[in-house]
């Protein structure tokens, strides 16, 4: 994972990423709780704001490329990592995978974000 910092602290960053689990026991591992899973982290732009400010998913692509529904049935931690290709006057491009806990690549992403700011 690269060297992201937290939204609005003012320290800009082109990547955020880390470690995601569910909250609760889930009995079927199913394509809505994969699309939660990627859709939980804000875009790495909104690092380089000192205030919140809104942003808004304009595109979102989404590739299953690996679903083993049977590891979702122990709570464990996921992988997540989201880079921006470029940013230029409010919008952003960015594209994310999404790790199951055994390092399976579960989900490639590409986003194109607008930042209100």
């Amino acid at each position: 994972m690269g060297n992201w910092r937290l939204p609005f602290s003012g320290k800009g960053g082109d990547e955020i990423g880390g470690w995601i689990s569910f909250r609760e026991k889930i009995d079927c591992l199913t394509e809505e709780w994969l699309i939660a899973l990627a859709d939980a982290w804000p875009t790495p732009v909104l690092s380089k704001l000192k205030e919140p400010a809104m942003a808004s998913t304009l595109t979102w692509a989404l590739e299953f490329v690996h679903l083993d529904r049977m590891t979702c049935f122990d709570k464990k931690w996921w992988g997540f990592h989201c880079i921006v290709d470029s940013a230029e006057r409010g919008y952003t491009h960015e594209r994310s995978t999404v790790w199951d806990p055994e390092g399976q690549s579960v989900i490639f992403s590409q986003q194109t974000t607008a930042v209100f700011a």
